[in-house]
């Protein structure tokens, strides 16, 4: 069986989404109103043709940072 990882995104930009999202929106819905809304796309450096990403890359992209102690260094969580 493959099982295939969600690639992560770049830190600067993972930290910026979960800025804008609300405590009771899911990661799915994150990345619909990033697809849809120009200011969220602006916000987190987007270029207009840039995809926003699948939802579960998030997941892959809160580990990685959590694995390496970055989300507590700048008080995040």
């Amino acid at each position: 069986m493959v099982v295939l990882q969600a690639a992560a995104i770049a830190p600067e930009r993972f930290i910026k989404t979960q800025l804008l999202q609300d405590s009771s929106s899911s990661e799915r819905q994150l990345v619909e109103q990033i697809s849809y809304n120009l200011l969220y796309h602006c916000f987190v450096w987007l270029i207009s043709d840039d995809p926003v990403g699948h939802h579960s890359s998030f997941s892959t992209s809160r580990a990685q940072l959590l694995e390496h102690d970055v989300v507590t260094k700048i008080n995040y969580y």
